[in-house]
């Protein structure tokens, strides 16, 4: 079972401040500057009997998006937020060590409380969960946890506070960075990967610096094949691939025709052998955000 403080904390603390002054319901954009106004920039603290849990609350791209680097407890983790293009909600989406993709959506009940609703999908199955947040004062926030199914197991119900220390980087940094992580990572994707696509399926050949992306049809055949240039990026804890510079191989572009140029960027995490990618988040696709691509290495063609 996930750490109660990890877990909750994870999905309910954007909801802090969501509300105005007067209990007026935010829409999603309001909520998230809101959240980001009060929260960015500070560690939140969650004393357990086993420990001690921080979760550090950043901006990540511009003013749009956040993230939330999580150490400490039964499920560290590393999670964007934002609001969903295509509900206007804010919204969060986690990654869990162990692989789990889980999304949450905040909703403004009243004056400084919030509904949570949240579900996520890991290697053991399904798990959801609904709660309370209230803000006590600045510095402390009191979450309760209402009902919650941990792969189909009934969970008892806990409140838990989180208290304020300040300091935090609010910024992403700027200058010269340390590259060195990318030689690994280019290591854990070079290689060819496939995944299911519609009745058809998907194929990824990697090579560092480019990404050849390939469909297919329900019988096999190749219907979809471009070349694109391709960068790792790393924000806060959470890794990052940009593709860009569409060359289309197949099918041959008609004589004439325009290349609608793109740069797109995608989260990702390589867990277990498996590329568990996020799609439209970054992207600019009114796409489901919470959509994830599981991609299996193909050892033979």
């Amino acid at each position: 079972m996930k750490n109660t403080c990890s877990l909750i904390f994870a999905v309910a603390f954007g909801l802090m401040l969501t509300a105005n002054a007067q209990g007026q319901h935010e829409n999603g954009a309001q909520s998230f500057a809101t959240w980001m106004k009060a929260a960015g920039g500070s560690t939140w603290v969650c004393q357990k009997e086993d420990g001690q849990e921080e979760h550090t609350h950043l901006h990540l791209v511009g003013d749009k998006f956040g993230a939330v680097h999580a150490k400490g407890g039964a499920a560290p983790f590393v999670a964007t937020m934002g609001v969903d293009p295509k509900n206007n909600q804010f919204t969060w989406w986690a990654f869990y060590e162990d692989g789990s993709v889980g999304t949450t959506i905040w909703e403004s009940t009243g004056k400084n409380q919030w509904k949570l609703t949240g579900s996520s999908q890991g290697p053991e199955g399904k798990s959801n969960y609904e709660g309370q947040v209230t803000v006590v004062d600045k510095d402390t926030i009191k979450e309760q946890i209402n009902s919650y199914t941990l792969n189909g197991e009934e969970q008892p119900s806990v409140t838990s506070l989180w208290k304020r220390r300040k300091g935090a980087r609010n910024t992403l940094l700027t200058g010269p960075r340390d590259d060195s992580w990318k030689d690994s990572e280019w290591k854990k994707l070079t290689g060819v990967w496939k995944a299911p696509e519609g009745e058809g399926h998907r194929i990824k050949r990697i090579s560092e610096g480019q990404e050849v992306f390939e469909l297919y049809d329900k019988d096999g055949d190749l219907t979809l094949k471009r070349s694109l240039k391709m960068e790792l990026e790393n924000h806060n804890g959470i890794n990052f691939f940009r593709v860009s510079d569409p060359v289309v191989i197949f099918p041959e572009p008609a004589e004439g025709q325009e290349i609608n140029s793109f740069s797109m960027l995608f989260p990702y995490k390589v867990h277990n052998g498996r590329w568990h990618e996020h799609t439209g988040l970054f992207a600019g696709w009114d796409s489901a955000p919470e959509r994830a691509i599981v991609y299996e290495r193909v050892e033979k063609e």
